[in-house]
């Protein structure tokens, strides 16, 4: 975090609030964001172990990342390896006439911004 507070050479507080201004995410939520988004991929791209995704993506351990990543997703991420693998075809999924990733196709398991967006989606196509 200090180096992103260094970038808007500024105070902590002033970055943050600045940060969540902008984007709508304070700043660590943005970091576990993108790591999360990164490991996602390496389930789907590599034979990674889930271990070694953990080291590659900066976790503090394996069973952290279990837990973080079966919350945002609701799934382990075995499952998540083996049904992205299963449904992936280019990396994204048509749903009625939007283009989703697999993060959002996931998202389905709770209840979220991606659920809702999926939903409109899906009625606005009919299905």
């Amino acid at each position: 975090m200090p180096e992103v507070v260094r970038v808007f050479g500024s105070s902590r507080r002033y970055a943050e609030i600045h940060f969540k201004a902008v984007v709508g995410r304070t700043i660590m939520e943005e970091i576990r964001r993108v790591k999360l988004d990164r490991v996602c991929a390496l389930l789907q791209e590599t034979n990674l172990s889930i271990g070694e995704i953990a080291e590659k993506c900066d976790f503090a351990s394996e069973s952290r990342l279990g837990i973080i990543f079966r919350k945002r997703h609701g799934m382990t991420m075995s499952a998540y390896r083996k049904a992205a693998r299963r449904l992936t075809q280019g990396g994204r999924h048509f749903f009625g006439d939007c283009l989703h990733t697999e993060t959002d196709i996931f998202a389905r398991k709770k209840v979220g911004p991606h659920t809702q967006q999926l939903d409109r989606c899906d009625k606005a196509a009919g299905v």
